[in-house]
């Protein structure tokens, strides 16, 4: 009897539990299933790397209790999320809210690689309620560069060594796989190549290049058909591109030229033969000019030119001559003097001219004309000092075939009137005395040049005048000359 009582209590109390665990269920009791749920509107996405995505994150309470959550967005390492201007939430049962978030991928972020954005939602206690996951994908942006720094190499001339040097630059998204392939001359070897073939690959990181030098070596006794060419063929490929080249290698030669002018030649000698295909006689023209340099910026110079007329005996009379000495300030010469603007200002004499500033410049000049018994005497001032740069020169010459004297006064001036337009001005008056009469010529002379310019356009017109009484040269003509220019279009 005992034991029966005993048994009935026990399934008493077994009934009891269960009972208590039914009414829990349909009393809403039992929170063993998601009351929270979560997704975002757009679980995949595809973004460029360089934009912003935009999703929004739905939240909904199924339960029967009203619950108040708290979200926090977890983003990939080294990207931005926009502010959100709310994190704390309170659904009511059967309700649900719309959360957007806009977020920006790193500057450093990969193509062709998986993304995830975690939004967890949370409890005030800290307990997770669920997560929402967005899978975002970076598409593969290939932009991949190959260029060689040096496609001329030099041997050394100890070693025999040199290098090709290359660069490669992915500024891709994306980690790149090179394949190269080089390919030389029988003469020449790369470091660890296999029967004039080296193969190498390597990866370039996203965003980053590098520089890659391989050294070469001549190979000793090598018989090749042109000993001189020295070469090597680089093939690489990418999964995208395929490039190729040829880096050249020659001897260094160590040797320098230096083109002498004319202007510091000692010596040039000139002969010519005149007549040579006429019946006249055969006549010998020629001479020598040089210039020999001296120490502190000094010189002489020297021309001795035999034209073909004139008679030997003549021999300077029909010659161009002149030897001068200059220095940094000052030259003196002697011979052909051709500075003087006379009617026969041409003739042999001296000349010594002086700068006294490096905006003032004196001239003297004095000749006789080796045809005419006419002597020349002149100065010339020239300044520097304003913008017109005015040249003022006197003049005085005798002239024994018609006895007399003359004078000639002068100046000349450079007016700039605009950038690309000037006007260039020559004035002389000359007075002549003939002592046979004692009668006194005034004469005057005109010489006056416009250049300008207009876009393409190049205009110069010229009106040279001298009356006829004029000492000076261009005496008694009148001459106007006008010049266009334009260039055709192409």
């Amino acid at each position: 009897m005992k034991l029966f009582s005993t048994y009935a209590l026990t399934l008493l109390l077994l009934i009891s539990c269960i009972s208590e665990t039914i009414a829990q269920e349909f009393n809403g009791f039992n929170r063993s299933t998601p009351y929270v749920t979560a997704h975002f509107r757009q679980e995949n996405l595809i973004i460029e790397p360089d934009a912003t995505f935009f999703n929004v994150l739905i939240i909904e309470n199924r339960g029967e209790q009203r619950e108040e959550i708290t979200i926090e967005i977890n983003v990939p390492t080294g990207w931005s999320l926009m502010a959100m201007e709310n994190r704390n939430f309170i659904i009511e049962p059967g309700d649900s809210v719309l959360v957007p978030m806009r977020a920006a991928p790193s500057k450093m972020v990969e193509g062709e690689i998986g993304y995830s954005v975690i939004a967890a939602i949370n409890k005030r206690t800290g307990e997770t309620l669920t997560n929402a996951y967005c899978f975002i994908k970076i598409p593969r942006k290939s932009d991949f560069y190959f260029r060689p720094l040096t496609r001329v190499g030099y041997f050394d001339q100890q070693t025999g060594k040199s290098e090709i040097i290359f660069r490669l630059n992915n500024r891709g998204n994306v980690n790149e796989l090179v394949y190269l392939s080089f390919q030389s001359t029988g003469n020449i070897a790369i470091e660890n190549e296999r029967e004039n073939i080296f193969n190498m690959d390597l990866v370039i990181p996203a965003r980053s290049d590098t520089i890659i030098a391989l050294p070469v070596r001549l190979v000793e006794n090598y018989n090749l058909l042109n000993g001189s060419l020295y070469r090597v063929d680089m093939t690489g490929f990418t999964e995208d591109r395929t490039f190729s080249t040829s880096f050249w290698f020659s001897h260094l030669d160590n040797h320098f030229r230096y083109p002498i002018p004319e202007s510091e030649k000692i010596l040039i000698a000139e002969i010519a033969f005149q007549n040579l295909l006429s019946e006249q006689p055969t006549v010998l023209a020629g001479g020598f000019r040089g210039n020999v340099l001296l120490p502190r910026n000094r010189d002489i110079n020297y021309v001795l030119y035999r034209y073909g007329s004139g008679p030997a005996s003549e021999f300077l009379k029909y010659s161009r001559t002149r030897l001068a000495y200059n220095t940094p300030r000052m030259t003196l010469a002697v011979g052909d003097v051709t500075g003087l603007q006379l009617k026969y200002g041409g003739g042999k004499g001296g000349e010594f001219r002086y700068r006294l500033t490096e905006d003032l410049r004196f001239t003297a000049m004095a000749s006789e004309n080796p045809f005419r018994p006419v002597r020349n005497y002149g100065i010339i001032l020239e300044e520097r000092y304003s913008s017109i740069n005015v040249d003022t020169r006197f003049a005085y010459s005798e002239n024994q075939i018609f006895d007399n004297q003359s004078f000639l006064g002068g100046a000349r001036a450079l007016f700039r009137l605009a950038p690309g337009h000037s006007i260039r001005t020559d004035i002389g008056v000359s007075n002549v005395n003939y002592n046979l009469n004692n009668n006194n010529l005034l004469g005057y002379g005109l010489n006056m040049e416009y250049s300008g310019r207009f876009n393409q356009t190049n205009i110069r017109i010229r009106e040279q005048f001298g009356s006829a009484n004029y000492y000076g040269q261009f005496a008694g003509r009148h001459n106007l000359t006008a010049r266009l220019y334009h260039p055709s279009s192409q």
